[in-house]
């Protein structure tokens, strides 16, 4: 089992999620990184999209209930603009507002590999929506998004 020890720019070290952790280097499925009902500081959430950022296997990226909210999205955004080689993403059940939709929207008009985006059950009202349609419009690789 790996278990990857996460360093916030605080200072402070703790291993983290473990079982989850596994789940991302597992060798069965080396392209799905599912980290569904984790929970996350930021600088934690932080270092985990970094280390998926530089792997060139991982395709699949589920976050599905990990509470991320606006500032997780915005982390998960900064990933998107870096990284290549996501193709499915899931973020729903993740306490994201319109805010959250923006910078997710701000990511999509950079990443041009991304082909799934699931973002449902999510507060985000239909400014939100709109903001990522618009931004899907400037996509050529991303043909499905689930609201529901």
């Amino acid at each position: 089992m790996f278990v990857h020890t996460f360093k916030c720019t605080s200072g402070y070290t703790d291993p983290v999620y473990p079982l989850a952790v596994q789940g991302f280097s597992h060798q069965k499925t080396p392209h799905l990184a599912d980290f569904t009902h984790s929970r996350f500081r930021m600088c934690d959430l932080q270092s985990l999209l970094d280390s998926i950022a530089q792997n060139h296997t991982t395709t699949e990226l589920c976050l599905q209930d990990c509470h991320l909210g606006d500032k997780g999205a915005e982390v998960v955004a900064q990933l998107l603009m870096r990284n290549r080689h996501i193709k499915e993403l899931y973020l729903d059940e993740n306490q994201m507002t319109d805010a959250g939709a923006a910078w997710i929207a701000k990511a999509l008009r950079v990443n041009q590999s991304l082909t799934h985006l699931s973002i449902g059950r999510n507060p985000i009202t239909e400014e939100g929506r709109a903001l990522l349609l618009d931004a899907i419009k400037e996509n050529d690789s991303l043909y499905e998004i689930d609201f529901l």
